[in-house]
């Protein structure tokens, strides 16, 4: 891995530009990320052979579908081409598999199986986005060994936000506060998710911990919970009377729509963050959750119970059926190992492993 290498990446996100500019910082490459349709990839890799300044490699990230058939398959065949085009000039493929068992966003499950098949097959290398997965991407992909290899994330620095969210974000800063006057030693989570639907499974996981605890212990201080994201619109329509029931919890606060929650402040409103999921994944609210030194609370199944284990950044349920007091005493006693963690899951260290493809 001494020769400086570049690499052509789907998707102009927040992990392509941390990888790039650490890429860049240690002199091992360019990552030159498309942004928009992942279609664009193959133009811009052409572009580059009209210039006589090849890519070493193409790097596909997500493999999520369109809810329209034609635009699923139009997408698919050319992610095809590309990769046919690319190793006809000897242009590596690389593939990072965000999700080992399945996309967000899978409408056409036998077109997403193929497209999955072929990058196997086709890609020098497979990265999956911790080492944990590697043994689990085996087993769903079918993978041979020496093909997987794994990268990761790396700790995320506080954004700021943006005069949009002001109001919003003055609820959420004004509920808090009422509870902590009540209760200085209450506890506060944060759920925080999209509009997909992988996130119903997290959503109805908490709402079964907060209405147990209000069967069990009627309107308690031990325990709040803020709930923000477009996803409890999806929840409410898969479990109405659940929802009903947690919006008329004072424990807890909603809010339903798309916020840009400034990760600055995070660890100023809130004393830990509940994160679960139903699919084989790292979540970057894992990161943002670890970056700010708040134990992640999730329950024992899926992937994420073996991440908050194996790396004891948080807080594993085994059930709904816990006291409000004892969850308090595990969140505010535990000795969690964010420090470490962050020293073995860096930017540095993910952007190398990225560009040592053979």
């Amino acid at each position: 891995m001494n020769e400086s290498k570049r690499i052509l990446i789907q998707s102009a996100d927040v992990k392509s530009k941390l990888w790039s500019e650490a890429a860049n910082r240690m002199g091992i490459g360019s990552l030159d990320s498309v942004k928009g349709s992942p279609m664009k990839l193959l133009p811009k890799y052409l572009i580059s052979l009209l210039k006589a300044n090849r890519y070493d490699a193409i790097c596909f990230r997500y493999l999520n579908d369109y809810p329209s058939f034609l635009r699923t398959t139009v997408r698919a065949l050319v992610e095809l081409v590309t990769i046919l085009v690319a190793r006809s000039f000897g242009t590596k493929i690389i593939w990072i598999c965000h999700n080992d068992d399945k996309d967000s966003e899978n409408y056409y499950p036998l077109i997403n199986r193929l497209r999955r098949k072929w990058l196997v097959y086709f890609a020098k290398n497979v990265f999956v986005t911790d080492k944990l997965l590697i043994k689990h991407a085996r087993r769903f992909l079918s993978i041979d060994e020496k093909k997987i290899k794994s990268t990761c994330f790396g700790e995320i620095c506080c954004s700021g936000f943006s005069s949009e969210t002001e109001a919003c974000i003055s609820q959420i800063s004004n509920w808090v506060a009422e509870k902590r006057v009540k209760m200085d030693e209450i506890k506060i989570g944060l759920w925080i998710g999209s509009s997909k639907d992988k996130v119903i499974e997290g959503l109805n996981d908490i709402s079964m911990l907060m209405c147990g605890l209000f069967e069990r212990e009627g309107e308690q201080d031990n325990i709040a919970i803020v709930i923000v994201g477009e996803g409890w619109k999806l929840f409410k329509r898969y479990n109405y009377d659940l929802a009903v029931v947690m919006e008329s919890l004072g424990s807890v606060f909603i809010v339903d729509e798309q916020l840009n929650l400034p990760t600055s402040l995070w660890s100023k409103y809130f004393d830990f963050v509940v994160k679960s999921l139903d699919d084989y994944s790292v979540s970057f609210t894992h990161y943002n959750a670890i970056s700010n030194r708040l134990p992640i609370v999730t329950f024992n199944k899926g992937f994420g119970s073996e991440f908050v284990h194996g790396y004891n950044v948080g807080v594993l349920l085994d059930s709904y059926d816990i006291q409000s007091e004892e969850l308090k005493f595990r969140i505010a006693n535990g000795s969690f190992n964010f420090e470490s963690f962050l020293r073995l899951n860096s930017w540095d260290s993910g952007a190398s492993s990225l560009f040592d493809f053979r």
